[in-house]
Order: structure tokens, then sequence, then C-alpha cells
């Protein structure tokens, strides 16, 4: 991999997943809730931002230009100011480099969403939630755990980032996912089909994206928000993991005793 499309389009791909992540235990600090909320709310008609300012003028217009390109190419919409822009990528581009970072798409994220309806308990708010740990089959947070959790968010990006599901947290950054009306129309369709012909799996790829979201990840924490009085998100309740498993062990146990 060594287009500069490529490239840019693998960093506004970083930046979009960095702002649909869940909320984990260092992401509740002022103002990082704020900023998140933000930027989620200005997605569906902004994107995410993707600043061409900084450096010489000469190479900000070369930016710039490449960004036109990609646009004229529908990979990206633009939209914003020239030095501090928003760009939203297009559905084929994303399962593209999806594809090309060895992500999971938007197939598997649909598969996903079915499986979260399916598992979901609960009345709490906003309503039937699912666990992370009933995604990645597991009981509680042991030691070792964090890999399978990142599996089971990441599977869940492309919803996430189309508002098909909801990733609530609590201080403690535990995470309970909510198939919101529109996911749950989504969910009755038929899984959506995949390209015949995708990018094949680029390490470096890979490497860029993974760098990129982090880095996009850290300055999210630091950016300043637009709104300082807006809250933001607030965390869910530490004893809601309680509740739910008292459910689920009620559930199962009349379950066992009416076979």
């Amino acid at each position: 991999m060594n287009k500069t499309g490529d490239k840019i389009l693998i960093r506004v791909l970083a930046v979009m997943d960095a702002i649909w992540l869940p909320l984990r235990r260092v992401d509740w600090v002022a103002p990082t809730p704020t900023v998140l909320y933000e930027h989620r709310k200005r997605y569906p008609t902004v994107g995410v931002p993707f600043g061409t300012g900084g450096g010489r003028e000469d190479s900000r217009k070369n930016r710039q230009r490449e960004l036109n390109e990609l646009a004229a190419a529908g990979l990206l919409t633009i939209g914003g100011e020239s030095r501090r822009v928003g760009v939203k990528l297009s559905e084929k581009a994303e399962i593209a480099l999806r594809s090309l970072c060895g992500l999971p798409n938007l197939d598997e994220a649909h598969a996903t969403l079915r499986r979260v309806i399916s598992l979901e308990g609960g009345d709490q708010w906003p309503g039937p939630l699912c666990s992370e740990l009933w995604l990645a089959g597991r009981g509680d947070y042991t030691d070792g755990i964090g890999e399978e959790l990142w599996d089971a968010q990441n599977l869940l990006l492309p919803a996430l980032c189309r508002q098909w599901i909801e990733g609530h947290s609590d201080w403690h950054g535990r995470v309970w996912y909510f198939a919101t009306d529109a996911g749950r129309k989504i969910a009755a369709l038929p899984a959506p089909k995949m390209p015949s012909e995708l990018p094949e799996y680029s390490e470096s790829a890979n490497a860029l994206y993974m760098k990129e979201t982090l880095a996009a990840r850290e300055r999210l924490r630091r950016a300043k928000p637009q709104c300082p009085s807006e809250l933001g998100y607030c965390p869910m309740s530490a004893s809601l993991e309680i509740a739910h498993t008292r459910r689920e062990r009620m559930r199962r146990r009349k379950a066992k005793n009416a076979e």
C-alpha cells in the first residue's frame, strides 16, 4: 500500500472509528464525553474532521486537491472550511477499506447486530441491553479478556457509525449495546451483499489504520468542545451488570426447571 489516496482514506476511516468506539474508563474524564457526543451528533451531516491546515501553503493546497480528487471519484464527500474540512466516506469506499485493513465488514456487523438483539435483556434505559461479555462468550471481566472485547466492538463499528446500535458504558468502561429503532428495522432485512471483488488484506494498511485510530482517539481526548456547557454522555450505573446477571441466572433457572 503506497498510494497517497489510500493513505488518506484509511486515515478518514480511522478517525471515523475513533469517534464511534465506545467510551472506556480513560474516556470518562471531561471533556471527552462532551467532545465525542458533539462529533457523533455532527457526523450524519458533516462527517469527521480532517484538517488540511498546517505547513506551507503549497502543501495545504496539495492536500486539498487530493481530497477533491477523492471526492470526484465518489469515494468521499467534503464539507466545512478550507483549512478544517469535514469528510465522509462513501459506503463503497468504507467497505473496500475495511477489507484492505482486514477489519470486520458491513455483513459481519449486520450479523452481530442480530446477535445483540437475540441476547438483549433487562428494562433499563435506553431499553433492552446486551453486555459485551455476552457477545464475547464470557461471564466476567477477568484478565486476558481485552482482546475478545476488542474483537466484539470491532464487529459492531460499521453498525455504530450508522447508528443501528449504541454502545453505553459505566465509569469502569464496561460496555452495554443497545439496538436502535433503525437498527431493529435493518436487522429484519437480509444481510448486506458484499461486492464480488474486494481489496486483499494489506498488513501495512492494517498497521496504518491501528496507528491512526489510536492517535485520533488521543486527539479527541485532548480536544476542546464547541459548547463547553454541554454535558455530553453520562456513565451508566456500575450496578447494571449485577442486575442483568441476576435476571439471566433466573431466566436460565426457570428454563432448566421447565425441562
